[in-house]
């Protein structure tokens, strides 16, 4: 008989009954029929899951499970799977209990690759990302490092990284989103943030690649200028037919900004990103867009990773600061003088105000995300609100009596109040969100619970009691209209809340000393 994903998902648990290869065979002919995009929307949790298979040596010979198999062979034949799979695979190798099994994992994937031509390929620009990657951390730990303030830092970290030789031609793809072509890196652009790790975000220039190429052939077209680098000696440029080939070829991409951060755990960061990317695209395949912003992040070992930079955003804090309200925003960058919009604001901006506002109340809800303050509620200025930083999640909270979520007297007061229209649509679609989430609850808390043994610092500690807590918010037991109603009353709930109101007071304070 056919089983759906998520039950595919729990055969691949930890529970000694599912040990078997027949039960993980079964679950893995499941995970088989998937489009390998879906696939990649619980890589994550696949990767942790090969923990719970059998592995062992035999005369210098090691046996791969079913899952790992099946893995290895899908990532083999596509990039983007192999992309995320060995980024995912180098993060477990300092795994003390399961450390030897990811690393022969990792090699055989890579042996494989280099028996046919479109393997080799994708091999080559891993091991090329790998390459880059490495001399683009040791560049900011070194500048890091150097004595002196931070400007003084920045200014080391633009030399280090202006010394990095990106030959013309090569396109590298961006491991936290390879669908990223990465065509130079600009080490003026570089600039550090003043905290204790100095992370820094620096500008990268893209390409567009050619819609009709095929993947394999792309990704040997990228490299051929870093070949002939190599072959030459490393000289700084390539000047060769295939360098001009590409650069006629494709055209040249936005600017793509990334963060880079040394001696942070971004794992948790990155778990909550991708439940986030998840739950979008479970509304959006529902007619449900609510305007969310599902930035990239990828940890590349447990204390180094990328962070998406979205850009011509700020923290509502400063929206405050410097606009006094949310409409006066709104209105600044997205004017409609016409009497088609609303005070004065664009219809768009309005709407993708007050759907992405409705659908972070739901989603951090159900995670539980904790330490909401308005230093890490952004917003962009075509009406997009988000969240960052997930040091406290599955209801954990440093401050006392949090509310269910964060919802501001300024947040309503930009919809027009507590009596507009805005915000009856505002509570609509919060109701909506919550019960088409509901429904893929079981795939959720699957995910959640294959991540158990991966290293999450909000998941180190009795875990299981802790993700009980996080189902008991999606409310199986009760009805559609019985959950409307719930969520209506936690609505209530977050607005009328005063002890917040002092707790943002004391951190503006405090941030203010600083």
């Amino acid at each position: 008989c056919d089983i759906d994903i998520a039950d595919a998902l729990k055969l691949l648990g930890p529970r000694k009954e599912f040990k078997s290869d027949v039960v993980r065979k079964f679950a893995v002919a499941a995970l088989a029929k998937a489009r390998t995009d879906d696939l990649l929307d619980f890589l994550l949790q696949l990767v942790q899951a090969m923990r719970y298979e059998k592995f062992y040596k035999h005369e210098n010979q090691h046996h791969l499970g079913p899952l790992a198999r099946f893995l290895v062979s899908r990532a083999c034949t596509n990039f983007k799977m192999a992309n995320y799979f060995y980024w995912y695979l180098q993060v477990e190798l300092s795994d003390r209990r399961d450390g030897e099994m990811f690393q022969h994992v990792l090699q055989v994937m890579l042996e494989e690759m280099k028996l046919t031509e479109d393997g080799l390929a994708i091999y080559n620009m891993l091991a090329t990302q790998n390459e880059y990657m490495t001399r683009i951390m040791a560049s900011h730990l070194r500048a890091r490092e150097e004595r002196g303030r931070r400007d003084q830092k920045e200014e080391k970290l633009r030399t280090y990284f202006k010394q990095i030789p990106w030959p013309k031609g090569v396109h590298i793809r961006l491991p936290s989103d390879p669908s990223v072509h990465l065509s130079g890196l600009v080490a003026p652009s570089a600039k550090m943030f003043k905290s204790a790790m100095y992370p820094c975000v620096v500008d990268f220039t893209t390409v567009v690649p050619d819609p009709h190429e095929t993947e394999a052939s792309s990704l040997r077209e990228s490299l051929a200028a870093h070949s002939l680098m190599h072959q030459g000696g490393g000289g700084g440029h390539a000047s060769s037919g295939t360098s001009r080939k590409v650069q006629h070829r494709d055209k040249d991409g936005p600017v793509c900004k990334v963060m880079i951060k040394n001696g942070d755990d971004l794992r948790q960061d990155q778990l909550i990103m991708q439940l986030i990317i998840l739950m979008d695209r479970l509304l959006k395949k529902v007619n449900l867009d609510m305007k969310l912003t599902p930035y990239r992040v990828l940890a590349t070992s447990t204390t180094a990773g990328l962070m998406e930079f979205v850009v011509d955003s700020m923290a509502f804090k400063d929206v405050i600061s410097k606009y006094k309200t949310v409409q006066d925003f709104l209105r600044t960058h997205n004017p409609d003088p016409t009497n088609g919009g609303w005070e004065g604001i664009s219809v768009d901006a309005v709407n993708t105000y007050v759907k992405s506002l409705a659908g972070y109340c739901v989603i951090t809800y159900i995670l539980g995300i904790g330490d909401r303050h308005l230093d890490n509620l952004m917003m962009k200025t075509q009406g997009h609100l988000f969240h960052i930083d997930f040091g406290f999640v599955f209801g954990s909270d440093p401050k006392p009596f949090p509310p269910p979520f964060k919802l501001t007297k300024e947040m309503v007061e930009g919809m027009g109040g507590r009596k507009s229209d805005n915000y009856h649509r505002f509570k609509t679609y919060c109701c909506q969100t919550y019960n088409w989430l509901r429904k893929s609850a079981s795939m959720i808390m699957s995910l959640l619970h294959l991540m158990i043994d991966a290293g999450i610092p909000e998941l180190a500690n009795d875990p299981l009691t802790t993700l009980a807590k996080v189902q008991e918010r999606f409310r199986l037991d009760m009805t559609d209209e019985q959950a409307e109603a719930y969520f209506l009353g936690l609505i209530s709930d977050s607005v009328t809340a005063l002890f917040p109101i002092v707790v943002d007071l004391v951190h503006n304070i405090a941030g203010a000393l600083k």
